[in-house]
């Protein structure tokens, strides 16, 4: 074929290898195509009038990554050897190149994604650039702006702080009637579900100076400002006792009266979730339930269950050769009864 020919008249001779070839893109679409070799020469193919062009340059060092784009009717290159980078632009219809900028940076490899150059560096780096890229300025600088200090900047800053200051107490405030709002409605909640506590205070009775005393240990398990009451009931009487739940355990301590101290003494506790001036108090009588029973090991383990087959085998083999009687019946019995009884 033509286009053949016109590539193998362009090589440093007819037998040289393609070691890679590289596409550049403009708008979504390929261009053209760039053919590295084994030198420091590369063959650029696009199209020209609808027909395909062939043109080489000479890139001065052996190529071990690139890729192009083209910008401005021109195709931008950048490659690498095995130890530096090159920045360069081609101009089509001619060999040679213009703009030759070098970087003392050393690259992997260089590919063109969506408008954006990325680069991997030796330590696995991945560094993203633009393709517009200033041909001035090399790759490796960064650009940064710095602003002169001085101490006209430093006044009315005072006035700036005391009106952090100001608000941050206006923001504080507003945060503690937020809270105090969230555990008001959380209270109340409580009460409209008329909610149970699982849970069985530490109950103690103290005798001072001749009086009977009984304490009553609440952990954390009521909400903060709530009212807890232990109740002591005896024959239609009764004495109670309150006390506001603050951020720790709460512990009631009250006298029980003498004509209270007997078997039918009957202690409940209650809670108020919220009180208000001149309203209905939300309150939630006998607000704490029994903890369920603990449920027994259902079943024998596997060593008990070997034990009982063993004693059953036993008993069938006696029973086969008509030895069973009731003194060896009386022991396996014994034994069956022992081993249960230890589970």
């Amino acid at each position: 074929m033509f286009w053949t020919e016109s590539f193998c008249n362009l090589s440093t001779d007819g037998q040289q290898t393609v070691t890679d070839i590289v596409p550049w893109k403009s708008m979504e679409k390929t261009c053209g195509l760039i053919f590295l070799a084994q030198t420091e020469y590369v063959i650029f193919m696009y199209t020209k009038n609808q027909e395909i062009v062939f043109e080489k340059a000479n890139l001065g060092t052996n190529i071990h990554s690139l890729c192009a784009f083209p910008h401005d009717g021109s195709l931008n290159i950048i490659y690498c050897d095995e130890m530096e980078t090159y920045i360069t632009k081609k101009i089509f219809g001619s060999e040679q190149l213009e703009h030759d900028i070098f970087v003392n940076q050393y690259f992997l490899c260089f590919q063109v994604f969506k408008e954006k150059l990325l680069a991997l560096t030796p330590a696995k780096v991945l560094l993203e650039r633009s393709l517009i890229l200033d041909f001035t300025e090399d790759m490796d600088q960064e650009q940064e702006e710095f602003v002169e200090l001085n101490c006209n900047m430093l006044s009315n800053t005072e006035e700036i702080v005391d009106k952090i200051c100001e608000d941050s107490k206006i923001l504080q405030k507003l945060d503690l009637e937020l809270q105090a709002e969230e555990d008001k409605n959380q209270r109340l909640n409580l009460y409209a579900h008329q909610k149970k506590f699982q849970y069985q205070p530490k109950m103690n009775v103290k005798h001072i100076a001749g009086k009977v005393f009984l304490s009553a240990d609440f952990a954390n398990i009521f909400p903060k400002n709530s009212w807890v009451y232990l109740n002591l009931i005896n024959d239609g009487k009764k004495v109670t006792c309150g006390k506001l739940i603050k951020e720790f355990e709460t512990v009631l301590e009250m006298l029980i009266p003498e004509e209270f101290i007997s078997d039918s003494l009957d202690i409940t506790v209650d809670l108020v979730t919220h009180t208000n001036e001149g309203q209905p108090w939300c309150l939630i009588k006998n607000c704490l339930k029994d903890s369920p029973p603990k449920k027994k090991k259902e079943g024998l383990k596997l060593n008990k269950i070997s034990f009982i087959e063993s004693k059953l085998a036993t008993l069938r083999k006696l029973q086969s050769e008509d030895c069973l009687d009731i003194e060896k019946l009386s022991e396996i019995k014994k034994s069956v009864r022992k081993e249960i009884n230890n589970s």
